[in-house]
Parts: C-alpha cells; structure tokens; sequence
C-alpha cells in the first residue's frame, strides 16, 4: 500500500508516480483498482475516463481481461500530442502467434498514422511507428516474454527518436531517423484501430506520458517492482 508522508491515504496523482517509479504521467489507467487519472486530475472509476468506448471486463485487482476485440478500449480527443512515451503493465494469458497490441496512439481512425507499443509474433517487446502509411521501424526489445507473467513495456515516440524498454531492458539502439505521424486523436488499449491483434490476456496499468522520457527514465518505469 502507497501512503503518503503525514500517514493518510495517498491521491491517485501520487500512486501513479509510484506505479511509475518516481516519474508522474499526465494519464494513468489503474484497471486493477478501477481508477483514473486523466489531464493530472483523478476522474474516478475507469468507466468515467472521458470519452471511453469497449466493453470493459475488470477483475479486481488483476485488471482488465481481454478475451476478444469486443474488450478493445478506445479513448478519443487524448489531449496528446508527439512527444510522448505510453507504458503498460501487463500479463500474457494466451499466446495468439500474432501481434498484441498493448497501447496503439492513432489519427482519422485508421492504421496509416500510428505509434504503439507490441508484443510481435517472436514474442519480443515492439514501440513502432507508421506515418502517412509508410513503416517507420521498430524498436525491439530481445527479451522473449512467457504466457502467465507480468511485465512492465514502454516507449517513446519523438522526433527521429523511437525506443523501448521491457522490464528494465532497453531495445538494441533507438530508431532515429523516422517521420513522425499525425498527431494523435484517439488511443486503443489492448488493439488496434482496426479491432486487430488484440491482446488476450490481462492489463493491471496503462500510463502515458506527455514527453519524451530518457533512456534511463524509460528502464526506470519498467522496472518490476
């Protein structure tokens, strides 16, 4: 349990940044104990998150549990804007042999102006890009994840500037000649756009970030704890 300083019950504005490790994120999703932090203002329970769509499915204190497109979450109008780093924490119930969507920032609600955070088809931790429809590179992290394990992933997305972390371990070298795409008007959890390459399995957290966190910040959010 976070406690703050003078022995009374911590703000969620504080438990996020605890979540996080020291570092405080402008939206923080906390499936597990259905509470939300949006624009640094605690919202209340996640269904109260504005302008939220999809079929929450919430198992106290595991999170939200995909088991189809239907449990795609989707928030429009995010009120962010590139540069920005998304994190999740997040367990693999079912390896679908595919890709799994994790958080995918997207515009005019198609897959052609995108940034996210993946578990690929190796199951190894992604950030990629695609702008105007045109791959901008991955950021892969070698880590190989199992099913029935937590982890921690984000990424950051800035101009000629795309990397990854996964449980404290950063991608191989950042991407870092890469257009950037539109800015974002919407953001899924747990797929894409498209109701595709959904994850199965369950998300605890999702924080997003409102700049371009460094290499050591982006180790630091993802460090089990």
């Amino acid at each position: 349990m976070v406690r703050s300083s003078v022995g009374v019950p911590p703000t969620l504005l504080q438990i996020a940044k605890a979540r996080n490790n020291g570092i405080t994120p402008l939206h923080f999703f906390d499936f597990a104990n259905n509470r939300a932090l949006f624009n640094s203002a605690d919202v209340g329970a996640i269904s109260s998150i504005p302008n939220l769509t999809g079929t929450l499915n919430l198992v106290a204190g595991v999170g939200h549990r995909l088991a189809g497109a239907a449990n795609i979450l989707k928030i429009t109008s995010p009120g962010i804007s590139y540069p920005c780093t998304v994190a999740a924490k997040f367990t693999r119930t079912t390896d679908t042999g595919g890709g799994e969507q994790l958080v995918f920032a997207s515009a005019g609600g198609t897959a052609q102006n995108v940034s996210n955070i993946n578990v690929g088809v190796a199951d190894t931790g992604r950030a990629a890009m695609t702008t105007a429809n045109v791959s901008q590179g991955s950021a892969i992290v070698a880590t190989v994840m199992a099913t029935g394990t937590p982890y921690k992933m984000a990424g950051r997305f800035a101009a000629n500037d795309m990397h990854a972390a996964v449980n404290g371990v950063l991608s191989a070298a950042p991407v870092t000649s890469l257009t950037l795409p539109t800015t974002p008007d919407a953001i899924n959890i747990g797929g894409t756009v498209l109701g595709a390459q959904f994850l199965v399995g369950d998300i605890e957290y999702v924080s997003i970030f409102s700049s371009a966190l460094s290499d050591a910040q982006l180790q630091t959010v993802t460090t089990p704890s």
